[in-house]
């Protein structure tokens, strides 16, 4: 993944995640990473590895369609 759309991709996390309390430990445990490191992802300061990015893409997609319907 470039770094533009890494930045993209936490954007994204972080709007979704903001939205609703306990998300980012949905995410945590959905990638089993802890909690802490995807507060880490958001603010900036590291990023996830391709495999986490890839799989993080595909789950931000299916909340996109879950909340369309």
């Amino acid at each position: 993944m470039s770094q533009e759309e890494t930045e993209k991709l936490m954007d994204e996390l972080k709007a979704w995640a903001d939205a609703e309390y306990g998300r980012r430990a949905d995410v945590a445990r959905m990638l089993g990473v802890p909690r802490q490191r995807v507060t880490n992802w958001i603010s900036g300061h590291g990023t996830p590895t391709l495999e986490q990015g890839l799989r993080l893409q595909a789950f931000l997609k299916k909340q996109r369609r879950r909340s369309r319907a």
